[in-house]
C-alpha cells in the first residue's frame, strides 16, 4: 500500500459526523519490519505528541465507570459480569487541544444507588467526585494505558492478511461531553515511548514504497520520511531500519506521532489476537445510549499505519 503527500494533508482535515455516512473501513496493509511482513492499521496522526520531536506521547485521561471496587475491578478479568456502572468516558476526540489514542485508565466507584450510564461526560464524574455522593475516583499508575483511537459511527476495522490469528480490535461505544463517540479497543499499552517508522518517499513528497517499521514495544511510531533517488522508489527494497540508514539517503524526522497497531506479524513477535474477524457496529442503543453521534468530530485519514494490539479487559 503506498502513502502520498496528500493523504498526510487529508489527516489535518476534520469533519463533524451524525451517522454512518462518515463511516471509515479500516483496512489493514502491509509493512516491513526487519525485513519480515507485517500487516497493519491506519488511523493517522491524531495524538498530542509527548515531546517535541515525538520521542514520546500524550496521555488523555478515560474514566471507567463501575459498581465494583478498584481491588474488585484488578481481579476481575474479563468485566463482564454485569456490574459495570455505564460506558467509559473521554474529555477530548480529534482535533481537541491535547487529545490523544493512548488513554490512561481511571476506575470510577459508583454507588448502586445511580442508574446506568449516570456520568455521560467527565464533567459529570468529577462534579460527582467532588461531594458527598459515594463516587470515587482511582486514578491508577501510569502503567495502565489504553490504545482506543476514536472512529466515526459504523466504522470497521477488516484485515488483510489473510491470517486467521490476525487482530480486529473491539468496536466500543462511550460517552463524550454528554454525546455518544465510538472507538476502536487494541488493548495495554506500556510506555508513552514512540518507536521509529519510516516512510519511503521521492523528493517531490510522494511516498512509493510500504512503510517500514522498527521495534515491537509500542503501537505509536515517530513518523520519518526517507527520501530515496527515482532508481530506488518503487522498488520495495528497503525493508528494515538497518538498510534504510545504511544507505545515508536523507531523513526528515516530522515529529508526528502515527498510531499504526499490528494487524499481523509473520515473525515470532506477533501479539495476541482478540478476533480473526472484521469488528463493527451498528447500533449505537446497544449499551444504553441514544443513536446518532451529533456533536462528535473525528478526522478523515487516511495516512499511515501499524502497531501492536493486544486485547484489552473493559468492554
Amino acid at each position: 500500500m503506498n502513502f502520498t503527500a496528500l493523504a498526510l494533508a487529508a489527516a489535518a482535515v476534520s469533519l463533524p459526523f451524525a451517522s454512518a455516512q462518515h463511516k471509515i473501513t479500516f483496512s489493514s496493509a502491509q509493512g516491513w519490519i526487519d525485513d519480515e511482513k507485517v500487516w497493519f492499521y491506519n488511523f493517522g496522526p491524531h495524538s498530542t505528541p509527548g515531546t517535541a520531536n515525538g520521542s514520546t506521547i500524550a496521555l488523555a485521561p478515560i474514566w471507567v465507570p463501575s459498581y465494583r471496587k478498584l481491588k474488585e475491578l484488578l481481579a476481575d478479568e474479563d468485566l463482564t459480569n454485569g456490574t459495570k456502572a455505564g460506558n467509559n468516558i473521554i474529555n477530548a476526540i480529534p482535533c481537541d487541544a491535547g487529545y490523544s489514542d493512548l488513554w490512561k485508565v481511571n476506575f470510577v466507584t459508583v454507588p448502586a444507588t445511580y442508574p446506568l450510564n449516570a456520568f455521560k461526560s467527565a464533567a459529570d464524574v468529577l462534579a460527582a467526585a467532588a461531594n458527598p455522593s459515594g463516587v470515587t475516583i482511582n486514578s491508577t499508575a501510569a502503567t495502565l494505558m489504553v490504545n482506543c483511537p476514536v472512529v466515526p459511527f459504523g466504522s470497521t476495522a477488516v484485515d488483510t492478511s489473510g491470517s486467521a490469528t490476525a487482530t480486529v480490535p473491539k468496536y466500543v461505544n462511550g460517552w463524550y461531553k454528554g454525546a455518544p463517540v465510538f472507538y476502536f479497543d487494541f488493548g495495554p499499552v506500556t510506555t508513552i515511548n514512540t518507536d521509529p517508522v519510516y516512510h519511503i518517499s521521492l523528493a517531490n513528497g510522494t511516498i512509493t514504497d510500504p512503510g517500514v517499521f522498527e521495534g515491537y514495544s509500542t503501537p505509536f511510531w515517530n513518523l520519518n520520511i526517507v527520501t530515496v533517488p527515482a532508481s530506488v522508489a518503487g522498488t520495495d527494497i528497503l525493508r528494515s531500519q538497518s538498510e534504510i540508514l545504511a544507505t545515508k539517503y536523507p531523513i526528515n524526522n516530522t515529529a508526528l506521532v502515527v498510531n499504526c497497531p499490528f494487524a499481523y506479524a509473520s515473525t515470532t513477535a506477533t501479539p495476541p489476537s482478540t478476533s480473526p474477524t472484521a469488528s463493527t457496529s451498528t447500533d449505537p442503543t446497544a449499551t444504553g445510549m441514544h443513536s446518532g453521534a451529533d456533536a462528535v468530530k473525528t478526522s478523515v485519514v487516511v495516512t499511515l499505519a501499524m502497531v501492536g494490539a493486544v486485547a484489552f479487559l473493559f468492554l
